[in-house]
């Protein structure tokens, strides 16, 4: 379930932008919901203490994640904590991490003092599940970038996934194969002028070129196209071998576009 909070205190500073994705740590799964909004003002120099509330399941799966009655259970408590304790402590939640029978919830702020005894009062009425908390400096906001925020990879991934889940609402069953577009851009010529005889060679069609001045050093543009599905694992695999040859080549893989197919 995705859960959405706001703080209008910090609204001047960034919107939010909350997504959950899921990757592996070891071979334990793991779920991290993250405010993907909050990047470009972090880190803040008000708030340069970490707060980590550690909640510990009573219901898991055999991989350590909660079961679906602990689920709703865990969202009930998520709902009726989060706003009181950003209030009262004057901080701002980032995300969570799920692993393993816990769930850790990570708020940034300046002032950390008597924040056990605010997490005793706010977590009342949940006191059959075990917790514990932790305070720390992390000025760099260490654990946002290192812990929580998606690496490019799981960021491409998102993307696409918002991609589809749009053409989804505007009513796209995904059953049908259709002309995908991309866009590469590089910082030099022959970069781009390699990678088009790459994606030639698995049937992409170079649609032209562009030479864009004053993007963050990648002005020299590649629009390609080829007929694909769209569904979640097919855009998966077609943009990320996309992404991973720009990398290779010196390039930024910048995105695809579709018609939608009802």
């Amino acid at each position: 379930m995705l859960m959405v909070f706001s703080t209008q205190l910090f609204a001047q500073r960034y919107q939010s932008d909350w997504d959950v994705y899921l990757m592996a740590s070891g071979k334990k799964p793991v779920a991290i919901m993250v405010d993907l909004g909050v990047k470009p003002a972090a880190p803040m120099a008000d708030r340069p203490n970490l707060i980590i509330l550690h909640l510990f399941f009573r219901d898991t799966t055999s991989e350590g994640m909660p079961t679906n009655a602990e689920i709703k259970n865990l969202d009930n408590l998520e709902e009726s904590f989060i706003s009181p304790v950003e209030s009262t402590l004057d901080a701002v939640y980032v995300g969570r991490y799920t692993k393993d029978g816990k769930r850790d919830f990570f708020f940034y702020t300046n002032d950390t003092v008597g924040y056990r005894k605010i997490f005793e009062e706010k977590l009342g009425s949940f006191a059959k599940y075990e917790w514990s908390a932790l305070a720390k400096k992390d000025a760099k906001w260490s654990d946002y970038f290192d812990v929580l925020y998606p690496t490019p990879r799981e960021l491409e991934r998102i993307k696409n996934r918002r991609g589809v889940d749009k053409l989804k609402s505007e009513g796209d069953r995904l059953t049908e194969s259709r002309k995908v577009e991309h866009w590469i851009f590089f910082k030099y010529p022959e970069d781009r002028k390699t990678y088009a005889a790459l994606v030639q060679d698995v049937k992409f069609e170079v649609i032209g070129s562009t030479d864009e001045k004053g993007v963050d050093g990648y002005r020299y543009g590649l629009h390609i196209s080829r007929i694909d599905k769209v569904d979640y694992n097919s855009i998966d695999k077609v943009s990320l071998y996309l992404w991973d040859l720009a990398l290779k080549n010196r390039g930024r893989y910048d995105g695809w576009e579709t018609d939608v197919v009802k």
